[in-house]
């Protein structure tokens, strides 16, 4: 039995452990790029730290921590996300180094698709952190932060299923002389919303491309349903218009939405939309 390290990036990145079934290297994906560091021992326990080559900073650092405790460590690093996913899937690692980003300004959208039972995203099956979820995802932000640290606490604490890395900084650049600066928005949790975006001689924005890209190009699908997670938010945020938005800063809100308002009723199980 071999454990999963999964940091994330929700704004935050952590390392995750989970149990999971192993393969051997030999049932991996032959195409795969594998890139290993390693350092032989008879008598050190090997991990095997699974990661992209984007993550190679962070990979590195988790390598030097284990070692110094100990341990002899194998880097697994891939050229890109599909690569890394037919490792994962192939059971080819100790420590797998991933991420996450909540785009949604509700924290139940993270734990609920990576740490509860048969989470879109899930490696846990835990009754206690299950009940966590299910309870804080009813609350108001005032209730559940008591029970979200509860859940941390479990999470974390109690059981090692991630381990905390980093908070990042969320950055984005641009060409001054190209784009107007003012119409670039920087949001929380939002994926960049391209329709505001104006060249900086707006005659040119009924005229001249603005070609946007990605770096994930591995995508979950285009079903909005289906496609909740980093690969696709940035395209699902443009290609539809959604029944509520969110704001630069979290707020729940009508504008640019399909409702010109909308309430939630006491209790918070019933909302009403104009």
């Amino acid at each position: 039995m071999k454990k999963k390290l999964l940091p994330f990036l929700a704004t935050s990145a952590a390392l995750v452990l989970a149990a999971c079934s192993v393969q051997t290297e030999g049932d991996a994906n032959s195409d795969s790029n594998t890139e290993s560091n390693v350092t032989q021992s008879t008598d050190k326990t090997t991990i095997e730290i699974l990661g992209t080559s984007s993550n190679e900073t962070d990979m590195n650092i988790v390598r030097d921590q284990l070692i110094k405790n100990g341990f002899d460590v194998k880097l697994n690093t891939q050229p890109d996300y599909a690569s890394f996913s037919a490792q994962q899937d192939a059971g080819n690692y100790d420590l797998s180094l991933s991420s996450w980003t909540t785009v949604t300004g509700n924290p139940d959208y993270a734990v609920r698709s990576l740490f509860i039972t048969d989470g879109d995203y899930s490696n846990l099956s835990d009754t206690d952190v299950d009940a966590l979820i299910d309870k804080a995802a009813v609350e108001t932000p005032e209730e559940y932060q008591e029970t979200y640290k509860e859940f941390e606490d479990v999470l974390v604490t109690e059981n090692a299923y991630i381990v905390p890395l980093y908070t990042s900084l969320k950055a984005q650049a641009y060409n001054s002389e190209v784009l107007n600066g003012d119409t670039i928005r920087l949001s929380k949790s939002r994926a960049f919303a391209w329709e505001p975006v104006s060249f900086v001689d707006e005659s040119k924005n009924a005229s001249d491309l603005l070609m946007l890209t990605q770096v994930n190009g591995d995508l979950t699908s285009l079903d909005p349903i289906k496609g909740n997670d980093g690969s696709i938010n940035q395209l699902n945020t443009n290609m539809y218009v959604r029944l509520v938005n969110l704001t630069d800063d979290d707020n729940v809100v009508s504008d640019g939405s399909l409702s010109y308002n909308h309430v939630i009723a006491e209790g918070n199980s019933e909302f009403y939309f104009v």
